[in-house]
């Protein structure tokens, strides 16, 4: 290793200079050919812009199958005749760097140059790249490296919110009163701010079939997506949301199902004649999928108003008479009023599921058909009309809602239902018990 001078006083340009190095033992001499760049004392070096700078004193991310890029730009500090250019030192397979745009005279035209990047996920890990700006007479800016963190491609998340709750995982939502409009918010957000989200209905299993995907008559928007902030406020996340809306009908009270939705993030490309690099593979990243579930629950014997309905349409609905309804609603001071929108109408009476209890049973006792009894309870199957509901006190709390015991809604009709009961025997033989008067079985 040795140390050559040159002293100099000839003009700014190239001078070719030949060393020899001698090997002492054998008296051998090789010819090394040296080029000097001689430059004045006063020529300006050149510089990275302000954002570039600030670009590489910060660590990057990458993920695979995503593209990265970063805008290289510099100029020379005075105004000169001197154009830039750059060196760059080496790169991990498969970055590339774009032509140099722009000549670097002035800071209004920078000389811009792009680094582009599409890691692998054999690539996990830091990359760091160095370069230099350099002016046509041979000056280098001090130079530059950047380091790319080529990390991997997190999960989504995934939440559902009813106005500003957030209902958790397996959550449900308060019970919705027929009549009225109702919406869930489905939001997901993914760390790579350049992940494609994609959030559908979907069945609790997956491997599922005939599920009920959404409430009847509900319809999920179109998914709206963007980028945003992060928690941080530096970083930027991808974001989608789709919006649930629904009205509950006349026949949904007692609705109670469980509603799945999952959030869906891409796995990435690779650029054209590049895919060979990460194995020829299809998806070159991580695809991920994540889902919640919310039991939206409807309120039975409850109907809110619509605006111009009347008692006697309302009754229409549930196949009885306005008189059946008026004898619910003693807050109903005349029948002919005109119903306020928004208010509600007690549209059956709760009643109290016992063990053993059957709905066509319940329901005949009533007076009610079957189609009404089911058009009232929407959790009523026409399969489980002839089955017991449950067989045990225990078993029929464990149906019910926040601890109460299991309820059907009833609209009883005098005339047809059935006054006996179990214990009709007990009153066979008073007078005033009419017994097997009105449809009911003999005791």
């Amino acid at each position: 290793l040795g140390v050559v001078t040159v002293r100099t006083t000839a003009t700014a340009g190239l001078i070719n200079l030949v060393a020899h190095v001698q090997d002492k033992t054998f008296g051998l001499r090789v010819p090394v050919d040296v080029i000097v760049n001689v430059t004045a004392a006063d020529v300006p070096r050149p510089q990275f812009s302000g954002p570039t700078v600030t670009a590489f004193s910060q660590p990057l991310h990458a993920r695979p199958g995503f593209p990265f890029a970063l805008e290289i730009a510099g100029f020379q500090p005075e105004g000169t005749t001197s154009h830039v250019g750059y060196t760059v030192g080496r790169m991990p397979p498969g970055m590339l760097l774009s032509t140099v745009r722009g000549q670097g005279t002035t800071p209004a035209d920078m000389a811009a140059m792009t680094l582009t990047w599409t890691p692998c996920p054999a690539q996990l890990g830091v990359a760091v790249v160095c370069m230099d700006a350099v002016n046509s007479e041979g000056v280098a800016a001090t130079q530059q490296c950047v380091s790319v963190h080529v990390v991997e491609d997190l999960p989504p998340s995934i939440a559902v919110m009813a106005g500003d709750v957030t209902i958790p995982h397996n959550g449900e939502t308060e019970e919705w009163y027929i009549g009225r409009h109702y919406t869930l918010e489905i939001s997901s957000t993914d760390s790579n701010a350049l992940d494609h989200l994609e959030i559908a209905a979907v069945c609790d299993d997956a491997t599922a079939t005939g599920c009920t995907l959404l409430p009847p008559t509900a319809m999920l928007s179109d998914a709206e997506r963007g980028t945003a902030l992060a928690a941080d406020g530096v970083a930027t996340v991808a974001t989608a949301t789709r919006t649930l809306s629904f009205a509950p009908k006349h026949n949904h009270g007692g609705y109670a199902v469980r509603h799945c939705f999952a959030a869906t993030d891409a796995c990435g490309t690779m650029p054209p004649g590049y895919a060979d690099m990460c194995g020829g593979a299809v998806c070159p990243g991580r695809q991920d999928s994540v889902h919640t579930c919310v039991t939206i629950r409807v309120k039975r014997c409850e109907f809110v108003v619509r605006p111009g309905q009347e008692l006697q349409s309302i009754a229409a609905m549930y196949r009885t008479d306005w008189l059946q309804l008026w004898s619910h609603n003693q807050q109903m001071l005349h029948p002919d009023l005109d119903l306020q929108p928004g208010s509600t109408v007690h549209i059956g009476h709760q009643y109290f599921v016992q063990p053993y209890d059957k709905p066509a049973d319940v329901a005949a006792r009533f007076g009610m058909d079957a189609e009404s009894f089911r058009t009232l309870n929407a959790d009523v199957s026409a399969d489980a009309m002839g089955q017991e509901a449950c067989t045990t006190i225990h078993e029929c709390q464990e149906r019910g809602q926040s601890g109460e015991t299991y309820q059907w809604c009833v609209l009883p009709n005098s005339c047809q239902g059935q006054s006996g009961s179990i214990y009709q025997e007990a009153f066979a033989d008073q007078g005033w018990f009419a017994s097997a008067r009105d449809g009911s079985p003999d005791p």
